[in-house]
């Protein structure tokens, strides 16, 4: 309510500014984590205690992901963190591990990344790690196991985000893998076998740059959007599209958000206003003479 604030990575570390006019006027607020080089960054924002998480990779081949835990003072437009921890969270070495981080409506710390089982045939595992204690990312994890079990497909990417409020350690985990998304959900004990939502365009491999994005509401619903693909030439034209669950099984058909033609549609996001119960998707029109970002209510 004080502040908008935007992490990023500037080509060498994972940085953050603010905002206190709306998005006029950006002011640097510092680094994210101490290793440098960490990228591919997610965070999470806690507005019951102000907290903020990040979790992020490095372009170095390594079987780790760094986490780290900001308390932010909105009136000071500042974060104070805390200890950066390193998580070993990739059975083999590999570097792009595209981690997310998310807390469950118990407070908990969830971690989800790609992880490398085999290193000579190529094999990966959406692989998901608790924190220990509330709130802590500086402790002791807990391996939660692998949300999806896929081989061969190093573009796999995902996100989680928790049951509503109230459910306690519930999780969902949203992924995509050779185009295809999966949902899978975490009630206590272990994942659930995953259960198809969407499946590839014409091209399997161009939904890379495009991998799911999901919300929860207060009904427990879960708001999911992806991309179809990420091409702008020859016949293939992709699509934005969104789903959401209509039971802990079952899903909506596809709706496309975006309209006919345009060019390589990438990185959408949905966010939820917990006012008005609006979902907003947002994504980048990657034109081949000019860029858009397309919004839809």
């Amino acid at each position: 309510g004080t502040n908008l604030w935007s992490f990023y990575f500037d080509g060498s570390n994972t940085v953050y500014r603010y905002s206190i006019d709306g998005g006029l006027t950006w002011y640097d607020g510092g680094r994210v984590f101490t290793t440098v080089g960490v990228k591919q960054t997610s965070i999470w924002y806690d507005s019951t205690g102000n907290y903020v998480y990040a979790v992020g990779d490095t372009g170095v081949s390594s079987l780790n992901v760094y986490i780290r835990k900001g308390t932010v003072t909105p009136a000071i437009h500042n974060i104070t963190w805390g200890g950066q921890k390193t998580l070993a969270i990739s059975s083999e070495t590999m570097s792009g591990k595209a981690p997310f981080i998310s807390v469950d409506a118990s407070g908990y710390v969830w971690v989800g990344s790609i992880s490398k089982v085999n290193a000579l045939q190529e094999q990966y595992r959406y692989r998901t790690y608790q924190s220990a204690a509330i709130g802590d990312v500086e402790g002791t994890w807990t391996d939660r196991g692998n949300a999806v079990n896929q081989n061969k497909v190093s573009s796999l990417k995902g996100c989680m985000v928790p049951g509503k409020a109230g459910s306690g350690t519930i999780m969902w985990a949203i992924c995509r893998f050779e185009g295809t998304g999966a949902a899978t959900r975490y009630t206590g004990s272990a994942w659930a076998s995953p259960v198809t939502i969407y499946t590839a365009g014409a091209s399997q491999d161009n939904s890379l740059y495009a991998p799911p994005s999901a919300v929860i509401d207060s009904q427990g619903t879960v708001h999911v959007v992806y991309g179809t693909g990420d091409m702008s030439g020859g016949l293939w034209r992709a699509n934005i599209q969104y789903v959401y669950n209509t039971s802990t099984t079952t899903w909506s058909t596809p709706l496309t958000l975006n309209d006919v033609g345009g060019g390589a549609l990438k990185f959408p996001t949905i966010s939820l206003d917990t006012s008005t119960g609006n979902v907003y998707a947002v994504w980048v029109d990657d034109g081949t003479s000019a860029d858009s970002i397309i919004a839809k209510k």
